[in-house]
């Protein structure tokens, strides 16, 4: 099965609200981005296969951060989204 297309800014918006939070819930990171929750949920699965970020059930709440490896990548994703809005 082929892999989806993922686009960038969409991924970078959902590091960047967890990581404001530090540790933010899935209905959070909806609030914060303007994303539907479809979206939200089918990249944080993805995300967290990369293993850019962790999750964990607490109740009915979905709790996620960023590992080390996806504060590295939100890093690099804010460089080139710079370098974009910038030409």
């Amino acid at each position: 099965m082929r892999e989806k297309h993922r686009d960038v800014h969409v991924a970078y918006e959902i590091l960047e609200a967890i990581r404001k939070r530090q540790i933010a819930t899935v209905r959070q990171v909806i609030k914060d981005t303007g994303l539907s929750s479809r979206t939200v949920v089918d990249y944080v699965r993805w995300l967290e296969e990369k293993g850019w970020i962790i999750s964990q059930l607490v109740g009915r709440s979905k709790l996620m951060m960023l590992t080390d490896e996806g504060e590295a990548i939100l890093e690099k994703l804010a460089e080139i989204i710079t370098q974009f809005r910038g030409r």
